[in-house]
């Protein structure tokens, strides 16, 4: 069974080194460039594992990451920012998120995480 990741990240370019890295990972790989499309999904499919990042035009991550745990409460959900905020990490983590990665990510510990989830 091939495992579906969800990417929600605003900038294309970041988005597409997530899709290609996970492609050659063996994942399928779904992107979003706003939260409120991945949550509408949401409603009707449950992927592997979601990455979110935290500063998105109109939901923010933590306010996505907030909907997920409702609507989806055992998805695991990678935050991918380029805040290393030790506040928002924390706030993250006990919101229910199992990683907090700051970008640039380092692509080969996205991997692992996912492997360790999925």
């Amino acid at each position: 069974m091939q495992h579906t990741i969800f990417v929600v990240e605003d900038v294309e370019a970041t988005q597409k080194i997530y899709r290609v890295r996970l492609e050659k990972a063996g994942y399928e790989v779904r992107t979003f460039t706003r939260a409120e499309p991945c949550l509408s999904v949401l409603e009707t499919f449950e992927p592997s594992a979601i990455c979110i990042d935290l500063g998105l035009p109109g939901l923010t991550g933590l306010e996505a990451l907030e909907r997920v745990r409702r609507l989806r409460p055992d998805v695991p959900v990678i935050i991918l920012t380029g805040e290393a905020d030790v506040r928002a990490c924390v706030t993250a983590m006990k919101m229910g998120a199992v990683d907090y990665l700051v970008k640039p990510v380092e692509l080969d510990v996205l991997e692992q995480i996912l492997r360790q989830r999925v």
